[in-house]
């Protein structure tokens, strides 16, 4: 029995061996397991992390837009990357324009994608219109029209000269890739500056072609008088209580007894104040203004009064409005000119802008305008300048009229240009250089304009028959569309 025991024990104690023996090699497999598992862990991190950063590499870089073709014709096209250049235009335009209170309903800091925009549109819908939809909607119509430009000047065989490639190079080199949208880069600017300048020159080209007759004009104001025929008027106001009516009425009924305008400004200077304490000149000189039957913030009754009466007959007129519980108030009006156009002198002008924006600093945008400007001086036709002024303005206002602004009314420039404008004996052909608040303007007189009222209907019919004909030439030219390219463009600013 002894003997057994001891072969018992013996062969217990080799199977707790084996067993812890076996024990020792699971936890060595578990731990081999386990740091595999960790090294494929980090190797799948390691991975993803590198396909994350090359896919943000690809993003920054704007190598996937782009790759990708937003809209095209059958000649041009615009990718994810030039698209992005042209939303961002259309956004810093804006910004420009609503600088003073831009903040108040748009959040610089923060992805257009992101904010609600507050001018959505009709064709946009409602409650989900962003303003990068926004933005990209304006930029979209742009586009599409300057690719349908460009497909027009191919097939009328108009091209970029030396000096519109010269000039695109220079605008691109200068350009802020940091306003223009994420992984735009300057190759990208200098495509989308080809198309923009190729379509200005077809489309300066084509509206030299529309013609506005005298006739046309005539007849457009016989049928719309109401907008153009102004009547001068001259109107004060009389404050007054229970205790002073009956001085007031008195006052009132004096000045309503004059039959014209010295009459009226005499009366005035005699019966206006009751103690001397105002200034009557400010008054009188405040006192003038001239509107048209549809276009004026008067009410009602006074419109119909001033557009009616025989001013012979019935040259004043006098309302009363109730105040607080204390002051009423009665005003006098006078006419003091029977209703006319406006017949004032207007001059036409052409100009090329170089904003310092735009070309990079003030100082590059001079040392530009002074180089295109001995340029020009050494040939000074007006096809030239018209050039020039496709080529490297950068007022969009302009430049599709080669730097035209016709009619134009006194004061309606900023002071510098409208000096020069204005200057008697200014004869057309005559250039020069002038500094702005807008940047540097190389201009060119192009001769007197027509009477203020004629301009206007001039550039009434004129604006009615250009979209017109580029509505209809833009018709016959096919685009096709790629929506799906905007859900990679970034819309941070």
């Amino acid at each position: 029995m002894a003997k057994k025991d001891k072969q018992a024990i013996t062969a217990k104690k080799k199977r707790k061996e084996k067993e812890r023996q076996q024990a020792i090699q699971k936890k060595e497999n578990t731990k081999k397991a386990l740091k595999i598992s960790l090294i494929v862990f980090i190797a799948i991190c390691v991975a993803v992390a590198l396909v994350f950063i090359v896919i943000t590499i690809i993003n920054n870089s704007g190598a996937k837009i782009r790759s990708q073709t937003f809209i095209e014709t059958e000649h041009y096209k615009i990718d994810g990357a030039m698209m992005s250049y042209f939303i961002h235009d259309s956004y810093n335009s804006f910004k420009e324009y609503y600088a003073s209170s831009l903040s108040s309903f748009l959040d610089v800091n923060k992805d257009l994608k992101e904010q609600a925009c507050i001018y959505a549109t009709t064709d946009m819908g409602t409650g989900n219109c962003t303003w990068f939809d926004f933005f990209t909607a304006d930029a979209e119509s742009s586009a599409t029209n300057v690719l349908k430009a460009c497909e027009l000047a191919y097939a009328n065989n108009i091209t970029l000269s030396d000096e519109d490639l010269n000039a695109v190079s220079i605008r691109a080199k200068e350009t802020d890739l940091s306003v223009i949208g994420n992984g735009v880069n300057v190759s990208d600017v200098e495509n989308c500056l080809k198309l923009k300048v190729l379509a200005n020159k077809y489309i300066t080209e084509v509206s030299e072609g529309i013609v506005v007759t005298d006739e046309e004009i005539d007849e457009y104001y016989s049928n719309n008088k109401d907008e153009y025929d102004y009547i001068e008027y001259m109107s004060v106001i009389y404050a007054y209580t229970d205790e002073n009516k009956n001085k007031i009425d008195t006052r009132v009924d004096a000045l309503t007894q004059a039959t014209t305008k010295d009459e009226f400004v005499e009366l005035l200077r005699k019966y206006y104040t009751l103690d001397g304490s105002l200034d009557v000149d400010a008054v009188i000189d405040n006192s003038t203004d001239k509107v048209t039957k549809t276009n004026n913030e008067l009410s009602e009754e006074v419109v119909e009064w001033l557009f009616s009466s025989n001013v012979n007959d019935c040259k004043s007129f006098v309302t009363k409005a109730t105040g607080d519980s204390k002051t009423d108030s009665m005003t006098v009006y006078f006419i003091t000119a029977e209703p006319t156009p406006d017949e004032a002198n207007t001059k036409s002008v052409r100009h090329i802008l170089f904003d310092s924006n735009e070309y990079g600093s003030q100082e590059k945008a001079e040392q530009l305008a002074n180089t295109i400007y001995e340029k020009l001086k050494a040939n000074k036709t007006l096809e030239f300048f018209k050039d020039l002024a496709c080529a490297y303005s950068s007022d969009s206002g302009s430049v599709f009229q080669g730097g035209l602004y016709s009619n134009v009314k006194e004061n309606t420039f900023v002071e510098s240009f409208n000096d020069w404008t204005f200057k008697p004996k200014r004869r057309t052909g005559d250039i020069d250089l002038l500094s702005s608040t807008y940047g540097y303007h190389i201009v060119y007189f192009e001769g007197e304009g027509l009477p203020a009222y004629k301009g206007d209907i001039y550039e009434e019919i004129y604006n009615g028959k250009y979209n017109d004909l580029l509505n209809g030439l833009f018709g016959s030219v096919s685009v096709t569309r790629n929506a799906n390219v905007l859900n990679d463009i970034n819309g941070k600013i």
